[in-house]
């Protein structure tokens, strides 16, 4: 279970990466998760590429960079959440 605030969105060679903190849980490459917009529509993802700082997975605290399988930036904006895909609806 994890839970990220996205910080940035940047377009490199036609992918989409997000930015942030990881706020709880973990994190790692081939997790599926979900986009969660401030209007209450949902996306579901999955974490294709993971930088930060030489490590295999992200834990809470770090910041760092995810690759996001078919998901355009249009469909990002700052503030969404990215949470694990088995994560409740936050209340």
């Amino acid at each position: 279970m994890f839970l990220l605030t996205v910080a940035d969105i940047v377009t490199v060679g036609g992918s989409v990466l997000v930015t942030g903190k990881v706020a709880q849980g973990r994190v790692a490459v081939g997790d599926a998760a979900v986009l969660r917009k401030a209007d209450g529509t949902e996306v579901v993802t999955e974490i294709l590429r993971l930088e930060t700082f030489g490590k295999p997975a992200a834990e809470e605290g770090d910041n760092v960079g995810l690759t996001l399988k078919e998901v355009s930036a249009a469909e990002i904006d700052r503030g969404d959440q990215l949470v694990s895909a088995d994560q409740g609806a936050l209340e």
